[in-house]
């Protein structure tokens, strides 16, 4: 029978991301040292330092590409998308996807279409 592994530490990151940019305002403003902001705020001093060192720990991560067009490409896909609802009215959603793909791919723009 397997053994079912329960962490020794419950409490890990009570930090929130508000306290974690707090500190780090502080700290780059020079009103508090990295050990005082780390004991104020409640966050491992660490934490604290090796966020300040990367600098972008308020920065907000997504992954894979861009899911917007760009200004200037998104009249061209509309434009052409319009048409293509037009003559195309029976086709599949499969076919309509990739033709909007194609589309982007001749303005040179990489998008996720749905």
């Amino acid at each position: 029978m397997p053994t079912t592994y329960k962490r020794k530490n419950e409490e890990r990151a009570k930090w929130s991301a508000g306290s974690l940019r707090n500190a780090i305002e502080c700290v780059q403003n020079l009103t508090l040292g990295v050990n005082e902001a780390a004991r104020q705020f409640g966050i491992p001093k660490t934490t604290l330092k090796d966020r300040i060192k990367k600098g972008d720990a308020i920065k907000q991560h997504r992954l894979g590409p861009s899911s917007a067009l760009e200004e200037d490409a998104e009249p061209k896909f509309h434009a052409t998308h319009k048409k293509i609802a037009n003559i195309w009215i029976c086709t599949r959603s499969r076919v309509r996807q990739n033709m909007g793909f194609s589309t982007c791919r001749k303005i040179k723009t990489e998008a996720h279409v749905k």
